[in-house]
């Protein structure tokens, strides 16, 4: 017994930290007149270190870390005696390899301070003497930045400092100065991220907005940078909080918002000229220059005023919705003058959708506008009116309408316009699925057409891609982005054409892009499911990466690896997916795994981060599948109409079919330990996964539909999105649809412990579809957990929540497929 309690001690003595980055002392005076001149913790109240930089390394070139001059890798904090008040500041990682609560043990013969993970967390403002100061620590699994800094003066005789951490009963860390680490929440969510892009008329200069912290928060900035092309690390910094940043269509002018929380302020300026503000507006969006430079077209957008009774008779379904009364209406700002002038006053908002490019003889420049009108006779139960309006007589000039048109763009020429629409558009001359098959509204096709709406011509019908943005040049080439497959892509080509040629860039999915008037000059945001955000500036064929806030921050991620992951499904589709691996994954090891998917009209994306942060998830030791089933754009008109009148029974198949054959590729995952998750659409797929199998050990369902004929009705959009995915099916006429497929009326074949997640705020698929399955799973006496997120909508966002949002889906996973638990009870309690 006495042995059994020497191991049983030995083994959680605490890991003492003994490698570290040091960098070289400096010499710290007291502050002039300080009323503890002499006391060591002054200085360290007043030592501004950059907690938060992954120094050590600072990156000279892009991912390539290097060590600070002058630093070197030590194994205590040792330092001799020195003669004048002096800093010395270490750093280490703490590598954890589960979910753990212990102890941070400080001692020194002098002050010291200890940050984890840059918050400070425990100080010693005196000799120690051998009685270690603690903090009461819990970590996530993976690597933390233990930042110490040590103060010294005159009067020391000996300067030595020692960290241990006790770790309890769980596996002991690891300690490790390289500064190398896996992805973690606060590279997801506290890290700068950009707004817009955008390239001056001339091609002279390259805008990039930004804001910090990248996530809803408390406090945010924004701010501009301005990149001469010619010279890319030369850029002016436009600070102020910006907004709507647009170049003028000729020169180097720019216009933009400043805000002050109840009114805005327009200015315009050049890069070099400054800026100068030209009038006070409140509420003004949308703004778009003229093709001349001569002046601006934007919105003001009328709040609606009720009666104040709490009575309200909904006119419509629309009606239901916040703000559908309120009224947008069009102005013109004349730049020279600062005059402005309304320009519409209907009883139906406006949407400016274009101008064209060549003013017209004796009528001025006209703008391309709609109005929408909610129709619930027939599908898609809404349809868009396109008319012209002269900016000079303000006359209206009717173009067409059409339930399945989107936008609409004027070619440079001013001659034709290129429209953006469901393959139904213009009688459906863009589908190209087997007869009598529907094909999905959401794969957004192009179309062309004359300026009275006439002699249509499908324009993307040879092209395995889902058009998702676009900008044309002056000579008609046009440049979009495109999800094909998982991948998010951009092109170019004419517009009028029906080819487009792929413009490579780093990374699979391109975020936002922008271009020159002439198209010679390219800017673009993209990333990959495993590296982060990168910008890239086109000249021609000349790319050039541009510096990205978080170069420095993202420099010392390994990034994980991603393997592709087909298929061949019985039936002979191919499903297309994804794997990430945890670092360091051992092909002969023991993992845990989480099935991610979507399942509804889009692809989950390969871009970094997101609110689903696969990477995140891998770090955390879990081995992450993430198929594209079924219904999904960017595969073909055929793939996606699948989605059509199906709700989900082949994305089920698809999901479980695909989960065993990733099993048999990957023999190191644990076939009993498998989690599963989704949101939305996907959170319907969750539960109804686990009515038709007890494959998964835990599944999540964030924001899913449980009951389809109670989201059709009480969803803002449920009948609108049940147009495209039912189409012309409707809860009287075929119950084998919304009946039938419904998870709450199968729950009672639920064995699979279930985590409910929901906005109480949410709009898209109200709280009350989780309400329904969480009452229907206690009745029968099932394993369910259910967090509902105060006053979120759809996408949790606001940071805090979100943080607490995201460890709880890691955490509920940990204590189902890792037996963990204590995260879990940490969050939520144990009760």
């Amino acid at each position: 017994p006495m042995l059994m309690f020497f191991l049983g001690h030995a083994l959680a003595a605490p890991t003492p930290l003994t490698d570290w980055v040091a960098l070289p002392p400096v010499e710290v005076p007291y502050p002039l007149g300080s009323a503890e001149a002499g006391s060591l913790v002054t200085l360290l109240d007043g030592a501004h270190l950059p907690a938060e930089e992954p120094w050590p390394c600072v990156a000279q070139e892009v991912w390539e870390p290097c060590v600070r001059e002058g630093a070197q890798e030590v194994t205590n904090l040792r330092l001799g005696r020195v003669s004048t008040p002096t800093l010395a500041a270490f750093v280490t990682t703490l590598d954890v390899r589960q979910y753990t609560s212990g102890t941070l043990e400080l001692d020194t013969t002098t002050a010291a301070r200890v940050w984890v993970d840059g918050t400070p967390v425990m100080t010693a403002s005196e000799p120690t003497s051998k009685d270690p100061v603690t903090a009461d620590l819990t970590l996530t699994t993976g690597a933390h930045r233990i930042l110490v800094v040590t103060a010294s003066d005159a009067d020391a005789r000996k300067w030595n400092t020692s960290v241990a951490f006790d770790a309890g009963d769980a596996p002991k860390p690891v300690v490790d100065a390289e500064p190398y680490r896996p992805v973690n929440l606060d590279d997801l969510l506290d890290r700068p991220a950009v707004t817009g892009l955008s390239i001056s008329a001339d091609g002279s200069w390259a805008s990039i907005g930004w804001r910090s912290p990248g996530v809803a928060a408390a406090h945010v900035r924004y701010w501009t940078e301005l990149h001469r092309v010619d010279d890319p690390e030369t850029f002016i910094v436009l600070d102020g909080n910006l907004s709507q940043f647009r170049w003028s269509p000729t020169g180097d002018t720019f216009a933009a918002t400043v805000s002050d929380g109840e009114t805005q302020q327009l200015v315009v300026g050049t890069p070099e000229g400054g800026r100068r503000s030209i009038v006070e507006l409140p509420k003004m969006g949308g703004l778009q220059w003229l093709p001349d430079g001569s002046g601006l077209i934007y919105s003001v957008n009328d709040d609606y005023e009720d009666d104040g009774d709490g009575i309200k008779r909904v006119r419509s379904t629309a009606d239901r919705w916040p703000g559908q009364r309120d009224n947008a209406h069009l102005w013109h700002l004349d730049i020279s003058t600062g005059q402005t002038r309304q320009l519409t006053a209907l009883d139906e908002s406006v949407t400016l959708h274009d101008i064209l490019p060549v003013a017209l003889p004796g009528q001025g420049f006209v703008l391309l506008l709609s109005q929408e009108t909610y129709d619930t006779g027939t599908r898609p139960f809404t349809s868009s009116t396109f008319f012209e309006l002269d900016l000079q007589t303000l006359t209206r000039r009717e173009v067409m309408t059409s339930a399945f048109i989107n936008g609409g763009t004027y070619g440079r020429k001013g001659v034709d316009i290129l429209w953006r629409g469901s393959p139904m558009a213009f009688d459906g001359i863009g589908i190209t699925t087997p007869e009598g098959v529907t094909p999905n509204d959401y794969d957004t096709q192009l179309f062309a057409s004359d300026r009275d709406g006439q002699a249509a011509v499908a324009r993307t019908r040879a092209f395995k891609g889902t058009v998702r943005s676009m900008q044309m040049a002056t000579d008609d080439t046009l440049f979009l982005t495109a999800e094909v497959e998982d991948h998010v892509k951009l092109f170019k080509g004419d517009a009028f054409g029906e080819t487009f040629d792929e413009i490579p860039l780093k990374g699979d999915a391109v975020h936002q892009f922008a271009i020159s008037a002439d198209g010679g000059v390219l800017i673009a945001e993209s990333s990959s499911a495993n590296t982060p955000s990168v910008l890239t500036l086109l000249v021609g064929d000349k790319a050039t990466r541009l510096p990205h806030y978080n170069d420095a921050l993202y420099s010392v991620i390994e990034p994980g690896v991603v393997d592709n992951f087909d298929v061949t499904l019985d039936n002979g589709d191919m499903l297309t997916g994804r794997v990430h691996l945890p670092p360091e994954y051992d092909p002969e090891g023991d993992y845990p795994a989480i099935i991610y998917y979507y399942g509804g009209t889009s692809p989950v994306s390969r871009k970094f981060g997101g609110r689903y942060p696969h990477a995140w998830w891998a770090a955390q030791g879990y081995v992450v599948y993430v198929p594209q089933p079924s219904g999904a754009t960017g595969f073909g008109q055929a793939w996606s109409a699948r989605h059509v009148r199906d709700w989900g029974d082949q994305s089920a198949r698809d999901v479980l079919e695909g989960t065993e054959a990733f099993l048999k590729a990957y023999p190191a995952v644990d076939g009993e330990r498998l989690g599963c998750i989704g949101a939305s659409f996907g959170g319907f797929l969750t539960m109804k996964l686990i009515t038709q199998s007890d494959r998964f050990a835990a599944a999540i369902s964030h924001a899913g539909i449980s009951l389809i004929p109670s989201y059709w009705g009480d969803g803002f959009w449920g009948y609108l999105y049940s147009s495209a995915s039912a189409a012309d099916a409707y809860p009287w006429s075929d119950p084998e649809v919304y009946l039938d497929r419904s998870p709450l009326l199968k729950a009672d074949q639920i064995t699979t412990p279930l985590l409910l997640l929901h906005g109480t705020g949410d709009t898209n698929v109200p709280v009350g579809e989780s309400d329904q399955m969480y009452a229907a799973l206690k009745v029968l006496g099932k394993e369910v957990e259910y967090l509902q997120v105060d006053g979120e909508n759809h996408w949790i966002i606001a940071e805090e929540q979100r943080r607490i949002w995201a460890k709880s889906i890691v955490a509920w996973f940990d204590r189902h497929l890792k037996k963990q638990p204590d995260w879990w009870n940490d969050l939520v309690g144990d009760d």
